[in-house]
């Protein structure tokens, strides 16, 4: 561990004209990236496995993909100033996030795909209008002990699948809403909240 990266300081990076990575720095705790708001390409954190705060609240436009992938300690996601994502949204094995803030995200012009967030309890895409490809929640809250609440009040339009599988799992209540949702490739859902109280599916 004497060799590996323990401090990582950005502060004052405003804008990426391709891609930026961030992969095996496993001594990390924080990465702030507090200035940052358009990456042109892909914005990639892999193997950050004690990260603990990550701030790109200002971060508006990603070119690219948002890819994050196995981040152990990490208990929130928050990008409330993101707009638009012109590839896909990827986020895999972040067991410990309770929470994620795409608030002010609009378009997403590939797919979403939120994996194995074990212990998420709410996911705000309140602004979301249109996926260009598929939208996964797969194992979303699956661990539960809590409520499940992810609502789309905005989503018009998923150009694939909508894939709602095993969230809110063991969750107490699960509630995910899609009210004005007009059309998808294909729908399917399959043990959402099977041991809940209550399940409320607004489709």
């Amino acid at each position: 561990h004497e060799y590996y990266v323990t401090d990582v300081d950005l502060s004052s990076l405003e804008t990426v004209g391709g891609n930026l990575y961030f992969r095996y720095l496993y001594d990390v705790t924080e990465l702030d990236l507090p200035e940052l708001t358009s990456v042109g390409g892909t914005f990639y954190l892999y193997n950050l496995y004690d990260l603990e705060d990550l701030d790109i609240g200002a971060l508006e436009t990603v070119g690219g993909n948002i890819q994050s992938e196995y981040m152990y300690y990490l208990q929130d996601f928050s990008a409330p100033s993101l707009t638009e994502v012109g590839g896909q949204i990827y986020i895999y094995g972040l067991y410990e996030v309770s929470s994620f803030d795409f608030s002010s995200l609009v378009d997403v012009g590939s797919s979403v795909y939120l994996y194995y967030n074990y212990s998420a309890e709410s996911a705000d895409f309140s602004s979301l209008e249109t996926v260009g490809g598929d939208l996964y929640l797969y194992y979303f809250g699956y661990d539960g002990d809590s409520d499940i609440d992810v609502e789309f009040p905005a989503l018009t339009d998923v150009d694939g699948r909508l894939n709602l599988y095993r969230t809110g799992y063991y969750a107490d209540y699960t509630t995910l809403s899609f009210p004005v949702l007009e059309s998808t490739e294909s729908t399917y859902a399959e043990y959402v909240g099977y041991y809940a109280y209550e399940v409320d599916i607004d489709l």
